[in-house]
């Protein structure tokens, strides 16, 4: 039985469409398509940033980053895996922060399902750069995926100095009609940070288990980093 089959790419940005057709002597027709994401290499600045990680979390960053300072105060962006009295000094008095936690911490979390019961919502947020999305998480969220996401109602209480959240990544839970985030934009006195409990380092169930072998995760990263380090956070955005 003669079969033809064809493939077809296209590459639009980093994402790249893969599709194939069978046609067959019997009149049979079959067709499949693939999305996969193509990632530059990440390399992450060092100038004016440094890792603070008391939760020891953090320790596939420890070959990009400098460790933390006897005072955070001192540098511009720290990357940290907790939110204590430390960062939120640095943040008061104008510094920025990246904030990293997958799992219970400081930061109140709630444990939810990632892929299933829930709808995620990507924001048109700046700090996404060019993450390839579509407004929603596909498989390139795999290696990503967390099954904490943030409560932005309990860390206000906690945390009365946060302020002007935007969201970045957010879920919608399919059963109770509850919000939750996955990473979120936020003020804390004159400083700016980032909260998110994202798998940078993979981890769960059949994930990579390291930054290194993580590339969606490296390039994620690499992208909230960029946009923290930039000179000016006031950036219009549109919910």
């Amino acid at each position: 039985q003669k079969t033809a089959y064809e493939i077809r790419l296209s590459l639009v940005g980093s994402e790249m469409c893969i599709r194939d057709r069978i046609d067959t002597d019997s009149g049979i027709l079959a067709r499949n398509e693939w999305t996969l994401w193509l990632y530059p290499r990440a390399t992450f600045p060092s100038d004016g940033v440094v890792l603070y990680d008391p939760a020891g979390a953090l320790a596939d960053l420890a070959a990009h980053f400098p460790r933390g300072v006897a005072d955070l105060r001192t540098v511009k962006l720290v990357i940290a895996s907790v939110f204590d009295q430390a960062v939120e000094t640095h943040l008061r008095e104008g510094g920025r922060a990246l904030i990293i936690q997958s799992g219970d911490g400081l930061l109140p979390t709630t444990g939810v399902p990632f892929w299933r019961e829930s709808v995620k919502f990507l924001f048109d947020h700046p700090a996404w750069g060019d993450f390839p999305h579509d407004g929603y998480p596909d498989l390139q969220f795999y290696h990503l995926a967390t099954d904490r996401a943030l409560d932005l109602v309990a860390l206000s209480a906690r945390f009365p100095a946060a302020h002007d959240f935007k969201p970045i990544m957010r879920r919608l839970d399919a059963r109770l009609f509850t919000l939750t985030d996955y990473a979120v934009e936020f003020g804390y006195g004159a400083g700016r940070a980032i909260a998110t409990t994202l798998r940078f380092f993979g981890g769960a169930g059949d994930q990579v288990i390291d930054l290194e072998d993580n590339i969606a995760g490296q390039y994620c990263l690499h992208q909230l980093i960029d946009f923290l380090n930039m000179g000016n956070l006031t950036i219009p955005l549109n919910l």
